[in-house]
């Protein structure tokens, strides 16, 4: 049984290829932070909520079932006094006309190694699941 022909191997796989490609793009915009009118460039985010659909093949909702109501307590609404915080774009251009932001780049490198991180260690449990259940002798 190949397990990377499984719909959630096969996302985690397609996310770290994502992430691998996105590395490679983002160390490109830290090696031309010097180079004249280089423009910062990034890949466009993958849509985990679209993988899920088009993973549920059983077209059901899932939901929580208690089995006594003082189980499952009901979630706290959202406060009429939320407000979304709009993010503000404070990047330069320098005077070669370059607009990469060193600070930038390592932050989106960090959470790009956090995103990885996190997919490898999905992949790592999943997999050792399956070891564990199609283990002989058990």
């Amino acid at each position: 049984m190949d397990i990377n022909k499984l719909k959630l191997f096969a996302a985690l796989n397609e996310k770290m290829d994502w992430l691998g490609q996105r590395q490679r793009v983002l160390t490109q915009n830290i090696a031309n932070a010097n180079t004249p009118d280089y423009k910062p460039k990034d890949l466009k985010p993958t849509d985990f909520r679209a993988a899920l659909k088009q993973a549920d093949t059983s077209n059901r909702a899932l939901r929580t079932t208690a089995t006594s109501p003082q189980h499952v307590m009901t979630g706290a609404t959202a406060s009429p006094n939320f407000r979304e915080n709009l993010k503000r774009d404070y990047r330069e251009t320098t005077p070669v006309g370059n607009s990469i932001t060193l600070e930038d780049q390592m932050n989106n490198l960090a959470q790009n190694a956090d995103e990885n991180r996190l997919a490898s260690q999905l992949y790592k449990k999943y997999a050792g699941m399956f070891r564990m259940v199609l283990k002989p002798g058990f």
